[in-house]
């Protein structure tokens, strides 16, 4: 079955109250929430703040043109749980681990947890990094 595309009455049929949050861009891009929240930070997608400034809410116009973009790529691949184990060589309850203390990012999808290829590879690369960065300061 194919996806429905990204258009303004996918967003009105899906997304009655007429804007998205944080979660709900995560969901259909299938990205992790923090992704997106970097996104909205380095001003790739524009937001509004509600609430006490802490929440923010996505116009639709906004978010068909951010998802215009060349470098977004609605409904990326995910992986399941089982997959991401296999995929990085460690156990399943060690991902299930590392998801519970909020280490690893994913992504709620229909009432089921799923990670997005993407966004393992890019947490892995920061995690050498920064293990790159302590060895060097540690001769």
């Amino acid at each position: 079955m194919e996806k429905e595309p990204i258009s303004m009455a996918f967003l009105l049929k899906n997304y009655p109250k007429g804007y998205l949050r944080i979660k709900d861009v995560s969901n259909i891009v299938g990205v992790g929430y923090q992704t997106v929240s970097r996104w909205i930070a380095e001003g790739k997608i524009k937001s509004s703040r509600v609430g006490n400034g802490t929440r923010y809410r996505i116009s639709f116009e906004e978010f068909i043109k951010f998802s215009g973009s060349p470098s977004i790529s609605p409904y990326k691949p995910t992986m399941s749980t089982e997959e991401l184990s296999s995929y990085l060589g460690i156990l399943v309850e060690e991902v299930e681990e590392l998801r519970k203390r909020m280490i690893i990012p994913f992504i709620y999808r229909k009432n089921e947890i799923v990670f997005s290829k993407d966004d393992i590879d890019e947490w892995m690369f920061s995690l050498v990094r920064t293990t790159i960065k302590d060895l060097l300061k540690n001769p």
